[in-house]
């Protein structure tokens, strides 16, 4: 049995080694219907309530200097640089708190450092942004506190949630308690050639919206024998694909009201959803009709797209803005991750591409996933003054004048239906490519069902390996379907056993 650590933390919870394990590594991207079990909360098995955890919101009326916040993150390109401009709009919107964003490279590399900083709270950010995954974790580890700690400390800024897109606390919240503060959310997006769909025949202006439409398509593109066309479809070995998928038809991943209720403690994943979405994969590949990129090339895909020997792709509503600069000539190294230096972009551009995009089709229906990106999470430092100007700092970043900026000029979604409505994003929407694609992928967004929000795992990198391993072993080993859903969900249930153990210590 691994032996839990323990830090002094407000809420005296002990950060399990395993759990903490279980955190690095996660990568960045999630239920309603039966889940197969009732459960009456299984909270007493870690830490799903905000019951007893304090937030000193009032904390900067007694300082004396200025307080430095520290953000970790992970952000690049455009999101980075609107973020720079909120935070510097806020810096100098008050005396009392000076905010400074820190890069931490990788989402493995900042997670290892928050390990490593654990042991010592000095050392501690004050808010870390990791991806959408690490929900369970974070109400576990003692290490946070949540919002609605804060929101009840701080009745005013009720409103300001209150006005937020339904599905965001739905995504994460466990108990009833909202943990993150704030979200750069993201959700799915369909990416199609609009020139090759013209040459099969296709409608542009409608779009596949289920699975079976996207063969359909696909098929027709086959067959018109477009030049350079090597597979009308190509997918990068993305689980959380196959993840907003299975839950967009409602489909439980998890017992626990999918580990919304208490600690996920059995796997559902053996389900028919599952099984259809494997078999819809396999049988496009089988017959030629999509190309699988590896899961460690990122942009693989991306270059099947631009260089069109490929017409049709699924993923993230977070690449738009780098797909528009592609178009357009204006990418930049630190758009996909790479120094200055690293390549030579520019005389990169594809101004004869003329992309389509489309919400995430789905099994019954386009618009129906989960929600992705990265979520901002209030660190106890043991610090009242640096808790308290964190929160002050989130409910800035959650207005709706910086959500405005933040969807316009970091090209992501506002949670604030307040800012969505506004005439200056509603411009931008309409009038620009980038801004129409956006409006696009923020209207499945907006109309997520907050009844169905995906699971909430505590293992869940493990549960994303598997998944991968799985598509891996079907598309490049001839794996039969169902043998791979099986075995992903024996190998869930393995760790959920595993993580339940950890947590009793």
């Amino acid at each position: 049995m691994i032996e839990r650590t323990r830090r002094a933390g407000r809420h005296g919870i002990g950060i399990s080694a395993a759990a903490i394990a279980a955190l690095i590594g996660l990568v960045a991207a999630c239920g309603g219907g039966s889940d197969g079990e009732s459960g009456k909360g299984g909270g007493e098995e870690g830490s799903g309530s905000a019951a007893g955890i304090e937030c000193p919101v009032d904390a900067l009326d007694k300082i004396t200097k200025p307080v430095d916040l520290h953000i970790w993150h992970t952000q690049i390109g455009l999101p980075l640089k609107a973020l720079e401009s909120i935070a510097k709009k806020y810096n100098d919107s008050q005396d009392k708190v000076v905010v400074h964003f820190e890069n931490q490279g990788t989402l493995d590399e900042q997670t290892k450092k928050f390990q490593d900083a654990m042991a010592d709270p000095a050392t501690m950010p004050d808010i870390i942004m990791p991806d959408d995954t690490v929900t369970r974790f974070m109400a576990d580890s003692g290490a946070v506190i949540p919002a609605d700690a804060c929101i009840k400390a701080d009745p005013d800024s009720k409103a300001i949630y209150d006005d937020m897109v339904p599905i965001i606390r739905a995504s994460f919240s466990i108990d009833g308690t909202l943990w993150p503060g704030a979200f750069n959310a993201a959700d799915a997006a369909f990416f199609y050639n609009e020139s090759h769909f013209e040459k099969a025949g296709l409608d542009i202006s409608s779009p596949p919206e289920t699975l079976a439409e996207i063969r359909a398509a696909a098929e027709k593109l086959k067959a018109a024998g477009i030049p350079g066309l090597e597979a009308p479809m190509v997918m990068k070995v993305n689980p959380w694909i196959l993840e907003f998928l299975i839950s967009g038809v409602g489909q439980h991943l998890v017992n626990e009201d999918n580990g919304r209720a208490g600690l996920a403690t059995k796997s559902l994943y053996d389900s028919d959803a599952a099984r259809e979405v494997f078999t819809w994969i396999n049988d496009m590949k089988r017959d030629g009709l999509l190309k699988v990129t590896d899961y460690t090339q990122d942009i693989d895909a991306f270059i099947a797209m631009a260089f069109q020997t490929s017409s049709m792709l699924i993923d993230t509503s977070s690449a738009i803005s780098t797909v528009d600069a592609a178009i357009a000539g204006t990418l930049t190294p630190d758009q996909v991750g790479l120094k200055e230096g690293d390549i030579d972009l520019s005389s990169f551009a594809v101004s004869d591409l003329r992309m389509g995009v489309g919400e995430l089709p789905g099994l019954k229906a386009a618009g129906q996933g989960q929600v992705g990106g990265s979520m901002w999470y209030l660190v106890d430092t043991g610090d009242d003054a640096r808790i308290a100007a964190s929160w002050d700092f989130m409910k800035f970043f959650n207005q709706p004048e910086n959500q405005v900026t933040w969807a316009i000029d970091g090209s992501s979604f506002p949670v604030s239906l307040t800012a969505a409505k506004d005439p200056k994003l509603q411009e931008a929407w309409s009038t620009t490519r980038v801004g129409k694609w956006m409006a696009t992928a923020y209207k499945s967004f907006e109309n997520l069902d907050p009844k169905n929000p995906g699971p909430v795992i505590g293992p869940y990198k493990e549960f994303r390996q598997s998944v991968r391993r799985g598509i891996e072993g079907m598309v490049f080993s001839d794996q039969k379907p169902d043998d791979v859903v099986k075995k992903i969900s024996d190998e869930l249930q393995s760790e959920l056993d595993s993580y339940k153990a950890d947590l009793k210590g």
